[in-house]
């Protein structure tokens, strides 16, 4: 049972340590060498299972099944170095013809493998079991096990070799590649040598655990990294596309909203109305006098100095509203929430200082507010156009006053 309980907890190490990679998922997945790894963990793991059924079964001494059991073990055991050769092959992006041989090797080995074991069932050339039921090892058993050994050391040679040609983010994950399969090697000459020892097995836990830990584990970093930079990269994207989304927005003389913000606003307004999902709305038009006599006796500059102190006397007074100016001298207000409640109060008192500036020949903006009528307004359109024609009366009025 000593036997059988190696590879027990080889198989527990395995699971656990490489159950991400066992099992599919899709970051995983992204990995370079998933797919020939879990290949090679999976002949690890048939290896790992015939090593623990051959113990049980041959200390019960059921030979019939474990001789079964013993062709399995050999079929898993070239199996592995099979897969340990194209997972090697393809992480290392070889096409020459050294890369072609050795996987090449590992086929023909697994199908002189499959040939000696055919022919062991007719005379023993690989193992037997005696009338006693002893296990007894043949001389092509040690053949083949060199022969393994053998390949695994040369395959890891070859990953040594490549990693001096390699950068530094590589040239650690070849070596780790090396040193495992020199490992594994050296543990399979030991089970040619004491095939009732359970080196094989020990070989194979120590191999799979460091490539896991030095090359697995080196690929998800990196692969997180780069993760992390494309995340980092699509957020700077958003903040530069909701800046500029900003800017086409926003109007380059007054700051505030420009009439394609205004354009957009308004149809969330029909929305809301189509849905009647809005209740209060006030829609405020302001409109600057005396722009055109600023413009042509003062300038464009003044003109425009004009325009944004109207501006921020709309701002001082709506605090709390969204303000557009949706044309050269002309300004939009959208009034819900408090300003809504509020908003005869803050009409009369933006019209006080408007009066007053009238006077002393400041700047004059005329103004009309209207409130939605849910029962009569099928559009925001309908409350523009009654607050634009307030506008236009206002706007008569302080003409007549200032005359």
């Amino acid at each position: 049972m000593l036997y059988s309980s190696f590879a027990v907890l080889a198989i527990m190490l395995l699971v656990v340590v490489n159950f991400d990679v066992l099992i599919k998922n899709d970051y995983t997945e992204s990995l370079t060498i998933i797919r020939p790894y879990r290949l090679y963990l999976y002949g690890i793991l048939l290896f790992y299972l015939s090593d623990f059924l051959w113990g049980i079964l041959y200390e019960y001494q059921l030979i019939t099944l474990c001789y079964i059991d013993t062709v399995v073990y050999f079929l898993a055991l070239i199996l592995a170095i099979f897969l340990w050769t194209r997972f090697v092959v393809l992480y290392l992006q070889r096409k020459d013809i050294f890369g072609r041989l050795l996987k090449g090797l590992g086929f023909v080995l697994l199908c002189g493998q499959c040939v000696m074991l055919t022919v062991n069932i007719f005379r023993p050339v690989m193992f037997d079991f005696d009338a006693e039921g002893v296990f007894h090892a043949l001389f092509f058993r040690y053949i083949q096990l060199y022969a393994q050994a053998g390949l695994y050391f040369v395959t890891s040679i070859y990953a040594l070799a490549f990693s001096r040609r390699s950068d530094n983010t590589f040239c650690h994950r070849y070596h780790t590649i090396g040193m495992a399969g020199i490992l594994v090697s050296m543990f399979l000459a030991l089970q040619a040598m004491l095939p009732l020892l359970p080196f094989s097995s020990m070989g194979y836990m120590l191999g799979s655990s460091l490539l896991h830990t030095f090359v697995l584990e080196d690929e998800k970093r990196e692969k997180h990294e780069e993760l992390l930079l494309l995340l980092a990269r699509e957020r700077r994207q958003r903040e530069e596309l909701e800046q500029v989304r900003k800017m086409a927005y926003i109007d380059s003389l007054t700051g505030v909203r420009n009439k394609y913000a205004y354009f957009e606003f308004e149809q969330q307004i029909d929305e809301r109305i189509s849905s009647r999902s809005i209740q209060q709305l006030g829609v405020i038009v302001f409109d600057l006098n005396n722009l055109k006599d600023v413009n042509d006796h003062l300038g464009h500059e003044a003109g425009d100095r004009y325009i944004k102190e109207g501006c921020r006397l709309i701002c001082n007074t709506f605090l709390h509203s969204p303000v557009f100016r949706v044309g050269g001298d002309e300004f939009v207000v959208v009034l819900e929430g408090d300003d809504y409640r509020n908003r005869m109060e803050l009409l009369r008192s933006f019209e006080e200082v408007i009066d007053y500036n009238n006077d002393y020949d400041a700047v004059v903006v005329a103004s009309g507010m209207e409130e939605y009528r849910p029962d009569t307004d099928y559009c925001y359109q309908c409350i523009f156009e009654r607050a634009d024609k307030k506008m236009y009366v206002r706007k008569m009025q302080l003409k007549e006053q200032k005359a």
